[in-house]
């Protein structure tokens, strides 16, 4: 049997290409940007360089998130790893842990570029009171990563749900029908979870409502940890459902 470890490694390194064309454009954005502004205004402020990084960042954020999503649902029929001896179980969790740990190495790179630029002035940085930082920065941070999941799981499971129906279908333009079949089972399976998630939402949002107050931030950590939970229960829910599927529905091409 092939090495899971192995077999991740694998899978990171393929995948981190495309975390190093998105940070390389948005590095290229930063520079052309600023040499715009040098030539409009003849000068660059100090924290320009970080801002602008920063803002492009966010939609950095959202195309690695996509592009790691597409090489993630391309494994599945993929017959190079398909075919590799090692169980579906494996195959899954090699696959999606290789994402995540891409994202991470992604938002790590971004931290350490931002870090350098925000060197480049800090005359006035100021050390933020960090009596409850470690609980905002942990309950953030595990509550980001388990939506990153809840994406990347559901999304797999919307491909293959289409997979496995498009199997009952003829070949006959079964492109388009699976397309449309893509799009409809995504909306239902969105309706569902809305409806079922709207009253987790609405908990969650009355700590929320009215923020500013360091009691009230010190109030959210919890719920934050809570809503996580849920969000994990999500995730090996479509798991469990998505290794059903790549067992016993989906075939190598």
């Amino acid at each position: 049997m092939t090495s899971s470890i192995k077999l991740m490694r694998t899978m990171i390194r393929q995948k981190s290409s495309s975390v190093h064309k998105v940070i390389g454009l948005q590095l290229l954005a930063l520079v052309i940007t600023l040499i715009i502004q040098l030539w409009q205004q003849g000068h660059i402020n100090a924290m320009d360089p970080v801002g602008f990084f920063a803002s492009y960042g966010m939609l950095a954020t959202m195309v690695i998130f996509v592009l790691l999503a597409l090489r993630t649902e391309h494994i599945w029929t993929n017959s190079v790893f398909r075919l590799i001896p090692i169980t579906d179980t494996r195959l899954y969790i090699s696959n999606l842990l290789s994402t995540f740990l891409n994202f991470v190495y992604f938002l790590i790179l971004e931290t350490i570029i931002t870090g350098l630029l925000g060197s480049l002035d800090l005359a006035d940085f100021n050390m933020p009171n960090t009596s409850h930082l470690f609980g905002y920065v942990t309950s953030g941070i595990a509550l980001i990563f388990t939506l990153l999941l809840v994406g990347w799981t559901f999304i797999s499971m919307v491909h293959l749900l289409g997979k496995m129906i498009s199997t009952f279908l003829p070949e006959t333009k079964q492109g388009f029908i699976q397309l449309v079949l893509y799009i409809v089972v995504f909306f239902l399976l969105f309706f569902v979870l809305s409806t079922i998630d709207n009253t987790i939402g609405n908990y969650v949002n009355n700590f929320f409502s009215p923020v500013y107050s360091m009691g009230t931030l010190y109030q959210i950590i919890g719920p934050l940890f809570i809503l996580s939970g849920f969000m994990l229960l999500w995730v090996i829910l479509f798991s469990l459902i998505n290794i059903y599927l790549l067992k016993y529905w989906i075939e190598a091409k």
